[in-house]
């Protein structure tokens, strides 16, 4: 019968000294974060550098955290652990506050949800889209068969943005060695809806004489919820991104 409640009690304690979380930073330009602890899950979101994690576990070269109410998993290559300056041991361990602090985002920040839209069938497979100057999620094509073999579907994806103020969206793409760019800027306010649309011109012409260009435009709720019913564009994973 001891023996029994010994085994109990250490099981007790070794399950608390997983539950433990150790506080580290994000350091990588863009931290991708997933749904499961391999690089193969669901992307569900991307922190920049300098964030706090409470991360409570460790496996498989991942660690696991409380991302937006959500369990999130982020490659261990991509943080820091907190010095003792930087995490000190908190006073909870001897009396636990009543409600448990999480931070790993600034204070005051709100959420815009954006629709971005490739609205051309072309050559180009994937378009990359950067917020702030920095790549965080791309437009993908589904490849067409046929007499349009050779040739990308339209594209489009949801992405819900958590920041402050404004951010900076832009569209880059390179064809023979040059790339071709567009940027608009947009206020992140709780509740805010935008509608992008990206077009080309010329960008599957191989004469240097034709002129390239990229567009990136804003449009109105009623011409992005005419370009959502349309069945032709490929929906891309919807993305939860910090700013």
């Amino acid at each position: 019968m001891i023996k029994k409640i010994l085994l109990f009690v250490a099981l007790s304690l070794l399950g608390l000294s997983q539950l433990k979380a150790d506080v580290y930073f994000t350091t990588a330009s863009k931290s991708e974060i997933f749904d499961k602890p391999s690089s193969d899950g669901k992307v569900i979101g991307s922190l920049t550098p300098g964030y706090r994690l409470d991360v409570d576990m460790i496996s498989n070269g991942f660690a696991r955290f409380n991302y937006i109410g959500k369990t999130g998993y982020i490659a261990i290559k991509n943080i820091r652990k907190a010095t003792p300056e930087e995490a000190p041991p908190p006073m909870a361990e001897i009396n636990p506050p009543r409600t448990p602090v999480v931070s790993i985002a600034p204070v005051n920040r709100q959420k815009a949800t954006l629709y971005l839209f490739f609205d051309e069938e072309s050559g180009i497979k994937d378009i990359p889209i950067s917020v702030d100057g920095s790549e965080r999620f791309r437009l993908e094509g589904k490849k067409l068969s046929g007499k349009k073999n050779g040739r990308y579907t339209r594209s489009m994806r949801k992405v819900i943005a958590e920041g402050s103020g404004t951010m900076d969206v832009s569209v880059n793409i390179t064809r023979d060695g040059t790339t071709y760019s567009a940027k608009i800027p947009l206020a992140i306010t709780d509740g805010s809806t935008y509608y992008l649309k990206i077009t080309t011109k010329n960008m599957d012409s191989r004469s240097r004489k034709k002129k390239k260009s990229v567009r990136l435009q804003k449009l109105s709720a009623k011409e992005g919820l005419k370009l959502l019913r349309n069945r032709k564009f490929t929906r891309n994973s919807d993305m939860e991104i910090y700013l």
